[in-house]
């Protein structure tokens, strides 16, 4: 049996009876597919990009989300929003991975050499104190200076930081005072790069500098960097015609509503014509159940309304919607 066999050659949709005897635990999923009413082909479609073609960037992610799932229980990561917390952040690119490689308990700090048998200890080269990743960025009195002089609004709980994410998700919260110009959410992640560089430069360049001079360094580079990004290029529009303006004497005016229930995935929807002044003003509704979502029952009103303009003969249509 094919997938066509369960849809109706006449309508395109469907077969409600078939797909209820033969596919009744999956019945609701099946209904919630709308078949093309032209006869469009089958195709693969990758759900990881809006395009629906498969690129190997989104695929390393789908690979990398399934391997963090084994791991991101012991991590306390398994909620985790790395898109708000690392990836969305207004900073260098290699910030960004530098944060990935501190959840991930990946960067070459003592204690992860000393436990891979490169190092023989496991040293802070700040205070002597064993170099977890924990202890370097937020519970080194380096890192406490450093967190402490932080021109911020409210300074970080650093007592109260037992984990990473805890860190992470409170430097991110930190409000910048005014007169520093710096963004908020990302000047938290300069702090954690320029802790991470001053220890490298400590232990492979023997230069050392005081936690304020770190600190100066870390706000002479947010502002360095937020000054040398270039705008975000403005989306231009294409003006749409608003009512009352000037529209062709010919053109309908469509608009289009719908109200979508989640508890029943059922929803409603309702259109009208107008703008001729020939012919009165048209009024419809229709309903219909397996809805998978408020945008989805929006774009069924548009799809029913242009449908009913077409078999009216409509040969100009300004449809409008509030979605």
């Amino acid at each position: 049996m094919l997938v066509s066999d369960l849809i109706c050659p006449e309508t395109k949709t469907w077969i409600v009876d078939k797909v209820r005897q033969i596919l009744p635990v999956n019945e609701k999923d099946v209904m919630s597919i709308r078949p093309s009413k032209f006869g469009a082909g089958d195709q693969y479609n990758w759900l990881l990009t809006k395009s629906g073609e498969y690129i190997a960037k989104s695929g390393y992610q789908a690979a990398s989300m399934e391997s963090s799932k084994k791991i991101s229980h012991s991590e306390g990561l398994e909620d985790f929003n790395w898109e708000k917390e690392v990836w969305n952040l207004a900073c260098l690119p290699k910030i960004k991975f530098f944060l990935w490689e501190l959840l991930k308990n990946a960067l070459p700090t003592g204690a992860n050499m000393c436990s891979r048998g490169i190092n023989l200890t496991a040293v802070c080269p700040f205070c002597g104190q064993d170099e977890t990743q924990l202890h370097l960025f937020f519970h080194c009195n380096f890192a406490k200076q450093m967190w402490s002089q932080a021109p911020v609004k409210h300074l970080l709980n650093i007592p109260g930081i037992s984990n990473l994410r805890l860190g992470i998700e409170g430097s991110r919260k930190l409000i910048c005072l005014p007169p520093m110009g710096l963004n908020d959410g990302a000047f938290g992640a300069w702090i954690l790069w320029t802790i991470w560089t001053s220890r490298n430069k400590l232990i492979f360049e023997k230069k050392a500098i005081s936690p304020s001079e770190a600190l100066t360094q870390a706000i002479s580079q947010t502002r360095e960097w937020i000054l040398n990004q270039t705008p975000k290029n403005l989306t231009l529009h294409t003006p749409i015609p608003q009512e009352g303006g000037e529209v062709d004497s010919n053109t309908f005016r469509c608009f289009t509503d719908a109200a979508w229930r989640e508890d029943s995935q059922s929803a409603g929807f309702g259109w009208i014509f107008s703008g001729n002044p020939l012919i009165p003003e048209r009024h419809e509704k229709a309903n219909s159940h397996h809805i998978r979502s408020p945008l989805m029952a929006e774009a069924i009103a548009m799809l029913l309304a242009i449908q009913q303009a077409s078999d009216l003969d409509y040969q100009k249509l300004l449809v409008a919607s509030d979605s």
